[in-house]
């Protein structure tokens, strides 16, 4: 659990730092407090109950990240495909081989790109029988889902940080499929090419001390996702948007970044 917690605490400041963020567009009415139980049941309840054993050799993932920033128009700053090389089973496991593939925009529409491989073994549950039937497996949250699982520590404090949550929403969508996929014939099996959409959303308030200074900082933030148990194991979550305030030479301005799911095949 704690490299969870330090995997969250890397992200809001990595987003800190390069947006030279310092206080997200929120008023200073923080809202309705909400503890990091009612976040995390909101979470693993949009999650639901997918099993990463499910998935297939060839299934593909494409997510596009963009940043807006003031009233400027979104600009793609990011680009991931992921695809299911090889599979290969044990009794007792799934081994996947990810192969991913990621181009960086910078502000001049010039990409960066790279290729990479990835390795994940998923272990099978156990097949023992007691009294009460066979055994469960726990519920968590496998590898290659990362933006599930930040979301789950994103209201537990830290050793080093103070955390605090406010105006948890939940809601359930129907949405219309992308364009990439509803160009399909059978639109990847979606009925009527819609797919389902839980929608997930809060504030957060992150306290920190900085160890050379001793000044504390207090950064708001909110996080909102989306998850579809209409999509694959890889592009279930579908959307994953954080909202602040950014700053260059003390001038403050709205900044969004948000990930989506663009394409997919099962």
């Amino acid at each position: 659990m704690r490299s969870m917690r330090t995997a969250l605490l890397f992200l809001v400041l990595s987003l800190t730092t390069a947006s030279c963020m310092k206080k997200p567009a929120l008023d200073d009415n923080d809202g309705t407090p909400v503890t990091a139980e009612a976040v995390q049941d909101a979470v693993v309840q949009a999650w639901g109950a997918p099993s990463a054993l499910d998935i297939g050799a060839n299934e593909f993932a494409y997510t596009e990240k963009d940043i807006e920033i003031g009233d400027l128009p979104a600009r793609v700053i990011f680009q991931d495909g992921k695809t299911i090389q090889s599979v290969e089973e044990t009794p007792e496991e799934k081994k996947y081989v990810i192969l991913q593939q990621i181009a960086e925009i910078d502000s001049n529409n010039e990409q960066k790109l790279s290729t990479s491989e990835r390795r994940i073994s998923v272990a099978k549950p156990s097949q023992t029988i007691d009294d009460e039937g066979p055994a469960t497996l726990a519920t968590a949250l496998p590898l290659s889902v990362e933006l599930a699982q930040q979301l789950l520590y994103a209201c537990v404090k830290g050793k080093d940080w103070n955390v605090s949550c406010y105006n948890l929403q939940a809601s359930e969508t129907v949405e219309d499929a992308p364009p990439q996929i509803a160009s399909r014939p059978d639109c990847e099996g979606l009925t009527d090419c819609k797919w389902r959409q839980k929608f997930v959303s809060f504030d957060m308030i992150l306290e920190s001390k900085d160890d050379k200074t001793g000044v504390t900082s207090r950064t708001k933030a909110k996080y909102s996702v989306k998850m579809s148990p209409d999509a694959p194991y890889l592009s279930r979550v579908t959307e994953f948007c954080y909202e602040g305030i950014g700053t260059v030479s003390n001038t403050h301005f709205p900044l969004r970044i948000c990930q989506r799911i663009k394409n997919f095949r099962r």
